[in-house]
């Protein structure tokens, strides 16, 4: 628990210094090309539209000497053949080898999000890359070895007009510099934006799961991002090593709860839920024929799922497959420099 406790003092802290930029933010450049139909992001500060930080960013997201023993970078466990989550792993796989107790979460569309990790036990997109840093089974790192690193690499020279006169690196660069490197990572070139946007339209079989999938499926994967943010569950056999968000609310209401995943790019990045259990999307849709037996938790708002057929489950894939977005995985803005 100290650890939780620790990023949440940090991102207050690292809050009150960003939140003016936050504040004043530009919307609206071109070079992010966001579609007209994608709602304002919720980080989205001046420094993203300036490429030497997304640069810097780029260099330490891809960077193995970030890790205490220079093994994995952060696109370790985020790569970008997998719509930027783990290579097809259930589980995080770290330091040594280690294992974590989570899958790694897709990390596009990160400045959409107002809270990170599968329990939200983050509050910003710049505190988020201190957990895999300095996590025992991860990175390993702490973040006073971290700066000496950067500053010590000649290749980061390259960026000191970010310094602004400062004469080294401090934490909060290399936070800026990541968080303005992961808004770059978004994903809105799939089929369903292109509908969306009247370049194409759907064949007969995607028209009827998008119906189903907004009749039966849109109250907590909201479109066009494919999630609301909240956290839910839709499972009653709990993990008593994992209680999800309420390991930081401590609220027993909260037992079990993990963050709505966005539907965007299922094809690139399963296994699905938490814990990586359920390995291919068929396996997921199938479970749902399961809704309203004991399978399920009383959530009310997928208890009408019972009224789903097996059909309908194939029409409902068909249109999700219309969320995958292949320019994602070969943008070379965002692959490895």
């Amino acid at each position: 628990m100290r650890r939780f406790f620790t990023i949440f003092l940090v991102g207050s802290f690292l809050l009150t210094a960003c939140r003016k930029d936050v504040e004043n933010s530009m919307v609206g450049d071109e070079n992010l090309l966001i579609p007209n139909h994608i709602p304002v992001a919720n980080y989205n500060a001046p420094l993203l539209h300036q490429n030497t930080w997304v640069d810097m960013g780029r260099k330490l997201f891809y960077d193995t000497s970030l890790s205490i023993d220079s093994s994995i970078s952060c696109a370790s466990c985020h790569a970008q053949v997998h719509g930027f989550a783990d290579h097809g792993l259930a589980l995080s796989q770290g330091f040594q080898g280690q294992l974590g107790t989570r899958n790694s979460p897709a990390i596009f569309n990160m400045a959409w999000n107002s809270s990170f990790m599968w329990d939200g036990g983050i509050n910003h997109i710049e505190v988020m890359p201190v957990a895999p840093f300095t996590s025992e089974v991860e990175m390993n790192i702490s973040m006073l070895e971290l700066v000496q690193r950067v500053n010590n690499n000649p290749q980061y020279a390259a960026f000191n007009v970010i310094l602004q006169g400062e004469s080294i690196y401090s934490d909060a660069h290399i936070l800026k510099a990541l968080a303005a490197f992961m808004s770059k990572i978004t994903s809105f070139g799939s089929r369903y934006d292109a509908m969306r946007q009247g370049i194409l339209t759907f064949n007969e079989t995607e028209v009827k799961g998008y119906r189903l999938f907004q009749e039966y499926c849109n109250t907590c994967h909201v479109e066009p991002m494919f999630t609301d943010y909240t956290f839910a569950s839709n499972r009653n056999r709990w993990s008593e090593l994992d209680p999800g968000r309420y390991r930081i609310t401590m609220d027993s209401a909260d037992y079990g709860l993990f963050k709505v995943p966005t539907l965007r790019n299922l094809s690139y990045t399963n296994p699905y839920r938490h814990d990586g259990s359920e390995h291919s999307l068929d396996i997921v849709l199938s479970n749902y024929l399961k809704a309203g037996e004991e399978y399920f938790s009383g959530d009310a708002r997928i208890q009408h799922l019972y009224a789903l057929t097996s059909d309908d489950l194939q029409k409902i894939k068909s249109f999700l497959l219309t969320l995958d977005d292949p320019k994602l995985l070969s943008n070379q803005e965002i692959s490895e420099p």
